[in-house]
């Protein structure tokens, strides 16, 4: 009897067959190529500072070329937007009015250019290898950057502000910024985790098999800084927002084989990747030790600068312990001859004092502080207190001590006669001296 055929079974809805790569030499979108030109032009232009920065000796173009910029942004402010006034400080921080023109100016430059490439570049279809290019120098560049932030943070010396007149001051005086880096000075824990993520994220970019997981975890640690930075006002929000735009560019490659694992359930391919021109024999080897060099170069030479920043810091804040352990609260503040009460409605009323090496600090008033260079002679027991910037003497003070929590000082300070008693103060602060606690019978959130 003849047996019937065997049909092949029909593939299951689930199991969708694989979609071929596509060919390494077909073309790109023309909106594709477009938005590639600009970005590329972007990039290099944003970040040509922060990549010179890293090659040592030629730190004059790296300044030369910023300082185009800032001409440019300047000549924009005033010609432009008519803007009289844009302090170019770079200690007030990267988002001053001439940061914000600088970018306007880069990304002007960057669409001309993009435009002007297109016009002449009209017959190409792709840019694979220039991406790739492109791709080298924003992995060192994001790395060694991020690497550096992340080691800030493993070894404590980015977040540093929660020292004693910080904690002496309220609540309500911080700026937002001033409450994220007292948040983030507290616990060392969380900044080494957040320290760990950035530094091995960077590491990762450094090796082309583990950019895509580098990238990965750049852009959600990214996300949260940017987040961070705008929601606390901190003052380098352009650079940090340029900084997860190059993990973008980083990832953006991947990102339809992402979608097809995590969201469509599809399999995916390898992406395709054009080989090294010296990746084979003795030359392969030595782009290999080259590369080694640079990048332990590099990488020793940042954690050595931070612990050295680490120790000078440990040091500082121990000495300043030491010295604002002598905090003292006025009990009578004589002026010219008249006892003054405690009053918050007088702003010149002492209200307590701090001394550390070389400043005298005054909480005056309803809490503003006020510091003074000084100079304590042992010798003459005395005090000598200056204006700030040392320009002029204000006067000297005689100190006498009654008792050791006692403290007395009479002179002259400005144009008054000073006599102030005040009694030294034995000060805890729960946010320094509460810890970590396993066990907790009841919260404690005051």
């Amino acid at each position: 009897m003849a047996q019937p055929l065997a049909l092949p079974a029909d593939p299951r809805p689930e199991e969708p067959l694989a979609a071929a790569p596509a060919p390494p030499g077909s073309g790109w979108s023309p909106a594709l190529r477009i938005a590639f030109r600009f970005v590329f032009s972007y990039l290099v232009l944003f970040n040509l500072p922060y990549a010179l920065g890293y090659v040592p000796w030629i730190g004059g173009v790296e300044e030369a070329y910023s300082g185009l910029w800032q001409t440019f942004a300047l000549w924009l402010g005033r010609h432009v937007f008519h803007l009289r006034r844009m302090p170019v400080d770079p200690d007030l921080g990267g988002d001053t009015t001439v940061y914000w023109l600088r970018l306007l100016a880069i990304i002007a430059v960057a669409i001309a250019a993009g435009l002007a490439w297109t016009l002449l570049d009209r017959r190409r279809t792709e840019y694979r290898r220039l991406h790739e290019a492109l791709r080298l120098p924003a992995r060192y560049i994001l790395g060694f950057t991020m690497f550096n932030y992340g080691m800030i943070k493993v070894i404590q010396s980015q977040f540093i502000v929660l020292h004693f007149p910080k904690l002496q001051e309220t609540y309500g005086e911080l700026s937002p910024m001033g409450l994220l880096w007292t948040f983030m000075s507290y616990s060392a824990t969380y900044n080494v985790f957040t320290g760990a993520a950035e530094a091995v994220g960077a590491i990762l970019l450094f090796f082309r098999r583990t950019t895509l997981l580098g990238a990965l975890i750049l852009v959600a640690v990214l996300t949260h800084v940017v987040l961070i930075n705008f929601s606390y006002d901190v003052i380098v929000k352009i650079y940090s927002l340029n900084l997860l735009l190059l993990a973008l560019f980083l990832l953006a490659p991947d990102l339809p084989r992402l979608a097809d694992l995590l969201v469509r359930h599809r399999p995916t391919q390898p992406r395709q990747v054009p080989p090294w021109r010296f990746d084979s024999g003795w030359a392969k080897a030595g782009r290999l030790t080259v590369k080694a060099l640079f990048i332990g170069y590099f990488l020793f030479t940042l954690t050595r600068d931070r612990l050295e920043m680490k120790r000078g810091i440990d040091q500082r804040r121990a000495e300043q312990w030491e010295v604002f352990a002598l905090t003292y609260k006025v009990d009578e503040f004589v002026r010219n001859g008249r006892p003054v009460p405690p009053s918050p409605a007088d702003p010149s009323r002492w209200q307590r004092l701090y001394f550390r090496h070389g400043t005298l600090s005054v909480r005056v008033g309803e809490g503003d502080l006020l510091a003074f260079p000084a100079e304590y002679s042992a010798g003459r027991t005395t005090v000598t207190v200056w204006s700030p910037g040392r320009k002029t003497r204000l006067g000297v003070l005689t100190c006498s001590r009654p008792d050791a929590s006692h403290l007395v000082l009479t002179g002259k300070l400005g144009n008054d006669s000073l006599a102030i008693r005040a009694h030294k103060l034995d000060l805890h602060f729960s946010l320094r001296d509460r810890g970590f606690h396993w066990i907790n019978e009841a919260p404690v959130d005051r």
